[in-house]
C-alpha cells in the first residue's frame, strides 16, 4: 500500500474490550469518517454493543483533525487517527496499517450493525482460504438521535450466503460490479497483505471518480484472483441509509455508472488476463442485459435518459485516462528528483 500519511497524528484511549469467544479470530474495527460526528456517534454506539467485542476500533479522520470527530470516538474507548490526504479508500488504508488484529472489519460512519454482526463475519474466517467477507445492508433513515427501517428499502444483499472463489463461473463479474458485497459492511484478513496491496486509491469517495466507491470491488477481485474465498453472509448485518428522493436516486445512479465505466477501463488497461470478460460484461451491460445477482441487490434506481447514460459512462472513460496521465507525470517527477 502506499505510505500517504505524511503529517498525519494518532491519539489513543483504553478502549473497552471484552475476551473474544474462543476460537474466532481477534478483530480491529476500522471506520473512516469526514465531518459527520452525529452519524459517528451512532455506529460507535452499535460497535460498543456487539456481543463479540473488538480487539480495537480505529476511528480515521479523513480531515487535518476536527475536535467533536475527536471527541466521539474517545467517548466510545475507540484510537483517534489523523489521516489528511483525502480519499476513503487511502483513509482504510491508513486504518488497515494501525490496525493489529488478524482480521480487520470496515464500516461506513453512517453505517449501523446489529449486535451479532462482527461474530458473524469472524465467524467465516474460520476457514483459513477465506480472505474477505461482506455482509447485508438494509436502508434506514435518521431520525434525530434514532434510527427507523424503511419498508422494502434493502441496500444489499439476499438471505442465501454464497462462497465465491475461481472455480465461481461469474465470480469475476460479480466481484468487479457489485455482486459480492459493500465496503459499508466488509471484512479482510490482515495477513492477505502479504499479497494483497490494500484499497486502490484511485477508486472510491474522495477521489475524482466522484461518491461512489468501487475499491471494495477490486479488492475482491484481487482476492479471489490471488487464491482466496470470498463469501457472502446475510447473518452479519447492518442498517444504512438509502436515497430517498428522485433526485438523489439518478444522482446515485449516473455515479454508479461513471464509476463503474472508470473500473472497467482500469481492467481493460491493467489486468490483460481478463480483458475479455471486462469487455464483454461492458458490451452487455451498455446494451441493457439484466443481471439476476443485480436484480437482488435492493430496489431499482430510478430509469435516466439515454444519453446521460452515455454521458456518464464517457466521463467515467476520460477520468481514468486523466488518470493515467497524472499518475505518468508524477513518475517522472520523481524520476527527475532521484
Amino acid at each position: 500500500m502506499e505510505n500517504s500519511a505524511a503529517g498525519s497524528s494518532t491519539v489513543a484511549s483504553k478502549a473497552a474490550t471484552s475476551p473474544k469467544p474462543l476460537g474466532l479470530p481477534s478483530a480491529s474495527v476500522v471506520i473512516a469518517t469526514r465531518g459527520r460526528p452525529e452519524l459517528l456517534e451512532s455506529c460507535l454506539g452499535g460497535v460498543v454493543r456487539q456481543d463479540n467485542r473488538p480487539l480495537e476500533v480505529l476511528v480515521v479522520d479523513n480531515t487535518y483533525g476536527e475536535r467533536p470527530t475527536r471527541e466521539a470516538a474517545l467517548a466510545h474507548g475507540a484510537r483517534y487517527i489523523v489521516e489528511p490526504a483525502r480519499g476513503l479508500a487511502i483513509a482504510r488504508n491508513r486504518g488497515t496499517r494501525e490496525s493489529t488484529a488478524e482480521v480487520v472489519a470496515y464500516l461506513d460512519d453512517d453505517a449501523v450493525p446489529e449486535r451479532d454482526w462482527l461474530a458473524a463475519l469472524l465467524r467465516e474466517f474460520l476457514d483459513p482460504l477465506v480472505g474477505a467477507v461482506a455482509g447485508r445492508i438494509i436502508a434506514f433513515k435518521h431520525e434525530g438521535t434514532s434510527i427507523s427501517s424503511i419498508p422494502g428499502g434493502m441496500t444489499f444483499g439476499g438471505l442465501q450466503r454464497i462462497v465465491f472463489d475461481r472455480s465461481t463461473p461469474d465470480w469475476f463479474e460479480r466481484a468487479n460490479f457489485g455482486g459480492i458485497g459493500q465496503g459499508a459492511n466488509m471484512a479482510i484478513r490482515r495477513s492477505a497483505l502479504r499479497t494483497w496491496p490494500g484499497f486502490d486509491e484511485r477508486l472510491g469517495r474522495g477521489t475524482r471518480v466522484g461518491a461512489v466507491g468501487m475499491e471494495e470491488h477490486y479488492a475482491f477481485f484481487s482476492l479471489i484472483d490471488g487464491g482466496y474465498r470470498v463469501i457472502y453472509t446475510p447473518s452479519a448485518l447492518v442498517r444504512h441509509p438509502f436515497p430517498q428522493t428522485d433526485a438523489e436516486l439518478r444522482s446515485r445512479h449516473l455515479g454508479q455508472l461513471t464509476a463503474a465505466s472508470f473500473h472497467c477501463t482500469l481492467l481493460l488497461a491493467e489486468q490483460p488476463g481478463y480483458r475479455w470478460r471486462a469487455a464483454r460484461y461492458a458490451l452487455a451491460a451498455a446494451g441493457g442485459k439484466p443481471r439476476p445477482w443485480r436484480e437482488s441487490l435492493g430496489p431499482p434506481t430510478r430509469s435516466i435518459r439515454g444519453w446521460q447514460g452515455a454521458l456518464a459512462r464517457v466521463r467515467g472513460v476520460a477520468l481514468y485516462l486523466a488518470s493515467r496521465l497524472e499518475t505518468g507525470r508524477s513518475r517522472e517527477r520523481d524520476g527527475a528528483a532521484d
